[in-house]
């Protein structure tokens, strides 16, 4: 009876443990996985192909699958490290006369993406048949297979936005150009800038563009056929505060995805360079003290200047230049006392 008792709460014990205390690790399936990439039409892509959870092998022979109204399968590249040899025409052919149990990339897959490839995803995958990896001993091996390829995208472009300098109180006007452009009948873009320094005042479409602009808290641009001219299709106009900080302050355009169309309603991805207005001192002529107003106070400071009385870091340099000639000088001064009194 005691033996019974003994058993049955050994029995209790082991339940109450967690589930799988004593469970045998499973070891992961062997696998052969495919990566993915993204490209362009045109573009050249190397595709991995991975021996993972290797058990060793010495051999593999396999047929390659890709989707060929978009790939063009250029040939295969080993991995040297491996050693053996390797052979790619219609099949990948791998041979060892040792075992390896490397697990990583045993091969890529080199495609050029056609250039009129239609968007969308290119399967890329491969295949055996069975006892066709296979090890030292001759026993047939069982690999799963993952399959992977290529997105492409073949409707991309740069859109950049330039760069000006601009003085204090001023206004500024910035290009935004088409780098590269595979074709568009609209576009939707916001505007980022630091409005504590600009205004936004408004924006022009470049004319060979045609189409229509309408400029509000968006601008949009709509043609009735697509449109794949480069250069400065759109100038945004700012005007710079009186107090603005000086230094460079960022300008870019931006847009959510589908707000870049073609007539066909395609995807469209612009990679944004961004632009910067470089603020500078407002310049007002005969303003040497940086009052905003031309009278003879800023004479006497001048006077002060050239006689060495104060230092230039008392003056606004490029105000103080009167006469535009490169110095600050006596004729400076004569120029300034003659625009005061009413002359020229």
């Amino acid at each position: 009876m005691k033996k019974i008792i003994i058993i049955l709460a050994v029995v209790l014990v082991i339940s109450m443990l967690p589930a799988g205390m004593f469970a045998a690790h499973a070891e992961a399936a062997p696998e052969i996985r495919v990566s993915h990439s993204v490209a362009a039409q045109g573009d050249t892509v190397s595709l991995n192909v991975d021996f993972l959870n290797n058990p060793g092998i010495n051999t593999y022979t396999l047929s390659v699958s890709y989707d060929s109204s978009r790939l063009s399968l250029d040939g295969a590249t080993p991995n040297a490290s491996l050693g053996g040899s390797f052979v790619f025409a219609s099949n990948a052919v791998w041979f060892s006369a040792s075992d390896t149990s490397y697990s990583g990339t045993f091969f890529t897959l080199d495609f050029t993406v056609l250039q009129d490839a239609p968007a969308g995803e290119a399967a890329v995958s491969v295949s055996y048949r069975p006892g066709f990896i296979s090890n030292t001993n001759e026993d047939v091996l069982n690999f799963e297979v993952t399959a992977g390829g290529i997105t492409v995208n073949p409707l991309s472009g740069v859109i950049e936005v330039g760069s000006v300098h601009a003085a204090q109180g001023s206004s500024a006007a910035l290009d935004v150009s088409f780098l590269s452009n595979p074709g568009i009948n609209s576009y939707t873009l916001g505007i980022e800038y630091d409005d504590s320094i600009l205004t936004f005042t408004g924006a022009e479409a470049a004319p060979e563009f045609g189409g229509s602009l309408i400029v509000s808290r968006n601008i949009v641009w709509l043609s009735s056929s697509d449109v794949s001219l480069t250069g400065t299709f759109l100038t945004l106009y700012f005007n710079v505060a009186r107090n603005a900080a000086l230094g460079a302050t960022d300008v870019t355009v931006t847009y959510r995805p589908g707000c870049i169309t073609n007539t066909s309603e395609d995807l469209i991805d612009f990679e944004i360079i961004p632009g910067r207005i470089l603020v500078k001192s407002r310049v007002l002529p005969g303003d040497v003290n940086g009052d905003e107003s031309v009278d003879i106070k800023d004479v006497n400071l001048l006077k002060k200047y050239v006689s060495s009385a104060v230092s230039i870091s008392q003056i606004v340099p490029e105000n103080s230049d009167y006469n535009g000639d490169g110095y600050i000088d006596m004729l400076d001064i004569r120029a300034l006392k003659k625009y005061i009194a009413g002359g020229v």
